[in-house]
């Protein structure tokens, strides 16, 4: 007489209550979510930054869409603390060195 042979497949039948169903599928939609690539968005950096280890500028880069206004905030007070710092002769040098174009107005 022959065996029957079964095939183990990858398959797991759960019973579970809807308040759990809508969790795990809740938990599981944040996992996906994560998952996703971040769009890079360009930027043109005047000073170098590093997050977490990763250098962005000076000049043209790729920057994850989620810190690119936290980087254009921190890099519009590093230039504008860098041109006080300068004398005024120093001030445009630098700032076309870096591929930056401003202006400013000194006060005193």
């Amino acid at each position: 007489m022959a065996k029957e042979v079964t095939k183990e497949k990858d398959e797991v039948e759960v019973t579970m209550t809807k308040a759990q169903k809508e969790k795990f599928v809740a938990m599981v939609s944040e996992e996906v979510e994560a998952a996703k690539p971040i769009e890079l968005v360009g930027l043109n950096l005047g000073v170098e930054h590093r997050i977490n280890g990763v250098a962005y500028g000076p000049g043209y880069c790729d920057v994850p869409s989620n810190i690119a206004g936290l980087l254009e905030s921190h890099d519009a007070a590093a230039v504008d603390s860098r041109l006080r710092e300068m004398t005024s002769s120093d001030n445009l040098v630098e700032i076309l060195g870096r591929g930056v174009v401003r202006r400013v107005k000194r006060m005193g």
